[in-house]
């Protein structure tokens, strides 16, 4: 069936079909790809959706606890009651909200118009800063009341300043021994026209200690939260910080932008105290070995895999496709033109007979001389048909090995004196010079007679149609090893050295050969060869001429 439709189609047409296809395969393999590529882009948006969505968890977190201090203590009235009663009752409102919020270090108390004196701190014991002087340790509750000589007066004259200009809160920063703190502090007046402050309490929060260890804590609550395919990696920077975050290229990354303040930003909105920094950490959520992105990258690279591993076969098999079809249509260019050849071949030496038998037959050559002439041209003619229609029987031999060879004991030299009788006429017609160079003591070979007179016979075919000015033809035999190498040589036009190794092919001619032949004295010369366990070489140079060797395996003796 492929040789039926390639016989049809040309090798132009060949080749734009297998660009054609070719370039609907790239087209649909780009396509593809970008499938695949998109599929990997999606679920890296979906994971980084994910991270974003974990970074926000982790700033609404942030945010709602550092706010939760001065919401929860401060803005409720009873510390003002319990401060009234006495610092035991205080002391209860400190335990629980160090309980709750582990960022405010130390706790301070102060009623308007005392002295130094009369402020009051308390730190956890477990965190007491080196700044505050222990007096006693609560008995039931984990809060040690202390003071502060070195802070307080820097403490009050901020206060003093806040109280002066009626506000309810008072919020600064403070530098103590190399650490910066946040101070909230919440204000009471004893008027409703906040003249006479009456009380203040409030907390100080060490801003180093919670980057250190308030921020990581957190980031491992919210960590435990997110869903469990996935591992995330929470850092947090500073904006003016050079250092490079920790997300790697390609990786699915969350960010979000927190102000670090311990109280509610709405509180210092109008009118900010100019010692109060306001900083902007950037919290980053990087996620490391989701689930789902590493399935698409996987699958993708898989998918690609597959596509180029196809993509190859696809090639490899178009290209033998196309080899094959353009092999067949030259073939069958060779078949049109071995057919075309083979009829004028036919032709030649049928109207040579007919044309001198009919003069024959007319009566009309009464000379005995013309007569032979003439008889001998029918006789030349018949041997080139006879020659002709044995290469035809060679050649469907060659298609159909099942007829078998008819093997004997042949002498060399009968073989040689066979092949010049039958070549005589046409050799001495064009002034040939013969040279037979066989030794007597030739061993006989294992060969079919009729097949290898036939490979002789081409040969020395071919030397008489393909010499010009130099007519020469030597037969030479030699005994080597186990074999019997004959050769035919002439002075011919020779075979160029690129169309030598196409010699033997079935149909091929050379560009530089004169018209007649078929094409097939050579590939029937090496098939017969072969067939006797022999081999075929060519020796040839352009211009000088051709020397044809095939070697017979020899009969063995045995004593």
């Amino acid at each position: 069936m492929i040789s039926h439709l390639s016989s049809r189609i040309s090798p132009q047409l060949a080749s734009w079909l297998a660009i054609g296809l070719c370039s609907s395969v790239i087209v649909l393999g780009v396509l593809a790809f970008r499938a695949v590529r998109e599929w990997e882009h999606t679920a890296t948006l979906l994971a980084e959706r994910h991270a974003q969505e974990s970074a926000d968890m982790l700033a609404l977190a942030l945010t709602r606890d550092m706010r939760g201090a001065q919401e929860a203590v401060l803005s409720s009235q009873d510390w003002s009651e319990s401060m009234q009663d006495g610092a035991y009752d205080l002391s209860t409102i400190v335990a629980s909200a160090f309980a709750r919020f582990p960022y405010p270090e130390v706790f301070f108390s102060w009623e308007g118009g005392g002295t130094a004196e009369a402020v009051q701190f308390f730190g956890r014991p477990d965190r007491l800063p080196p700044w505050v002087e222990a007096r006693s340790r609560g008995r039931t509750l984990p809060v040690i009341l202390g003071t502060a000589p070195s802070v307080t007066e820097r403490l009050l004259a901020r206060v003093a300043e806040d109280t002066g200009q009626r506000r309810r809160f008072s919020i600064f920063d403070l530098q103590i021994g190399g650490d910066r703190y946040q101070v909230v502090a919440r204000l009471q007046y004893r008027d409703a026209f906040r003249e006479e402050p009456q009380l203040a309490f409030g907390f100080l929060v060490n801003l180093n200690w919670t980057r250190e260890h308030y921020f990581p804590a957190v980031a491992e609550q919210v960590s435990r939260i997110v869903r469990a395919d996935s591992t995330i990696a929470f850092s947090m920077y500073e904006e003016h910080d050079d250092q490079d975050t920790p997300a790697a290229a390609n990786t699915p990354t969350g960010r979000r932008v927190v102000p670090i303040v311990f109280f509610d930003p709405l509180l210092v909105a109008v009118d900010p105290p100019s010692d109060l920094t306001l900083e902007q950490w950037t919290l980053q959520a990087v996620l490391a070995d989701d689930a789902a992105v590493v399935s698409a990258r996987v699958g993708a690279r898989r998918t690609l895999l597959v596509m180029a591993l196809g993509g190859l076969g696809f090639a490899v098999g178009l290209v033998l496709t196309v080899s094959s079809t353009r092999s067949f249509a030259r073939l069958a260019q060779l078949r049109s033109d071995f057919v075309a050849t083979v009829t004028h071949e036919l032709k030649t030496p049928i109207s040579t007979i007919r044309a001198a038998g009919d003069t024959l037959a007319s009566g009309r050559v009464v000379d005995g001389d013309t007569s032979r002439r003439y008889a001998q041209l029918m006789v030349d003619e018949s041997k080139h048909l006879t020659r002709l229609l044995d290469n035809l029987l060679s050649y469907a031999r060659i298609a159909d090995t099942t007829e078998a060879y008819v093997f004997g004991e042949v002498e060399v030299e009968s073989l040689v004196d066979h092949t010049i009788r039958h070549a005589r006429s046409r050799l001495d017609s064009a002034s040939f010079t013969v040279q037979i160079e066989l030794p007597p003591d030739l061993p006989p070979v294992r060969a079919d007679w009729t097949s290898i007179c036939l490979a002789l016979d081409n040969l020395v075919d071919n030397s008489i149609r393909y010499s010009k000015a130099s007519r020469s033809l030597r037969i030479s035999a030699e005994h080597v090893g186990h074999t019997v190498r004959i050769e035919v040589a002439d002075r011919g036009i020779g075979i160029p050295a690129n169309e030598l190794p196409h010699a033997t092919r079935r149909f091929f001619r050379g560009r530089a050969t004169p018209a007649g032949g078929s094409g097939l004295g050579l590939a029937i010369v090496e098939r017969i060869v072969g067939d006797h366990g022999g081999k075929l070489s060519i020796a040839s140079t352009v211009g000088e001429g051709t020397t044809t060797a095939i070697t017979l395996p020899v009969i063995e003796r045995h004593a």
